[in-house]
């Protein structure tokens, strides 16, 4: 029988971990999309990879186990890692998508539109 406290901790960790699965399906089906070179989408996606299985996995296993001080700072370090190189190089990506749009271009004129 869960307390209290251990019932709500284990609905945060359920719930971080939904959201680690959505992260890293709308990312797959996102990745192909964006103009990025093979070995930088295999970059992306190992570190979103590994960030949902230390996020995920990781997290469930240190709060079954007693040992989640040293090694929860370790398990926090390495999913922060992984989810900042996967975020850097899709957001690369989508600047690369982007192209840039002229300033000197202006709005047209309501009586154009009609």
């Amino acid at each position: 029988m869960l307390t209290e406290s251990q019932y709500q901790t284990w609905k945060v960790i359920h719930g971080y971990g939904v959201f680690l699965a959505f992260v890293n399906f709308f990312f797959g089906y996102c990745i192909d999309r964006l103009n990025l070179t093979r070995r930088q989408k295999e970059i992306s996606s190992w570190s979103f990879v590994i960030a949902g299985l230390f996020g995920g996995i990781g997290r469930s296993v240190l709060f079954l186990l007693p040992i989640q001080g040293e090694y929860g700072n370790y398990i926090n370090l390495v999913e922060t890692v992984g989810f900042v190189i996967g975020t850097f190089i899709f957001v690369l990506g989508q600047i690369k998508v982007r192209p840039a749009q002229r300033l000197e271009q202006t709005a047209p004129a309501v009586s154009e539109l009609l």
